[in-house]
């Protein structure tokens, strides 16, 4: 799947108040006659803790310090981008059976080996690169360039094919090798893209389904 590159930015600094407000927030209210109910502000808060819950996790993982931190402080003044592209298909990108590590039930534990493609690194420092000079431009204070989610939408080792030699289910998802097999996730894909694979797989399942109903009415399924 493709990488998920994330850019943020410090427009400006910023401290909070009471009721988990901003001072700007607080002041600009004061100057209005606008008043901000108990309720209200517990929920802005809970909102607040939730989002740097959020970057606590994924800003810098690992990272520690009055510099991460007032990060966290800032997060109102941030802006985020995304940048996405493809991962390249690997070969040697596969899941596998572990030779003896066992789950509760006796089975062998899957293995999930995933390298990084040359193309991909070389796309990731691109767009670290580009993000950081938008950011430049419009006058950030800091900018984090912040590392791939540690998560993946996992594609393929199921992937369509002409044949059975380069893949293991045909264009409607139907394993080559047995015919009344049918594959409806995102195994089958051959490649990741560049967008969440859901609603690319739910249009594949939908197709699929109505191809096996008109094999199975037909009495060839």
């Amino acid at each position: 799947y493709a990488d998920l590159v994330i850019h943020r930015c410090l427009i400006r600094a910023c401290k909070l108040g009471d009721g988990g407000l901003a001072d700007h927030e607080r002041d600009a209210m004061k100057e209005t006659g606008q008043s901000i109910s108990f309720t209200e502000r517990r929920s802005m808060a809970a909102e607040r803790d939730s989002v740097d819950r959020f970057m606590a996790a994924f800003l810098d993982p690992g990272a520690w310090g009055r510099s991460f931190t007032s990060a966290l402080d800032m997060y109102d003044h941030m802006a985020g981008m995304w940048l996405v592209g493809e991962d390249m298909p690997q070969e040697k990108n596969a899941i596998t059976l572990h030779p003896a590590e066992k789950d509760q039930y006796g089975l062998p534990v899957p293995n999930v080996h995933f390298d990084d493609h040359e193309n991909d690194i070389a796309m990731r420092n691109h767009a670290y690169a580009q993000g950081a000079a938008i950011y430049d431009a419009v006058g950030a204070t800091r900018t984090f360039p912040t590392p791939p989610y540690p998560s993946t939408h996992n594609l393929g080792t199921n992937r369509m094919s002409g044949n059975a030699r380069d893949g293991v289910v045909n264009e409607w998802g139907q394993t080559h090798d047995i015919a009344n097999l049918f594959v409806s996730d995102g195994s089958v894909f051959t490649t990741g893209a560049a967008e969440n694979p859901t609603l690319t797989i739910v249009a594949l399942a939908l197709r699929q389904a109505d191809h096996i109903a008109g094999k199975m009415a037909k009495g060839e399924l």
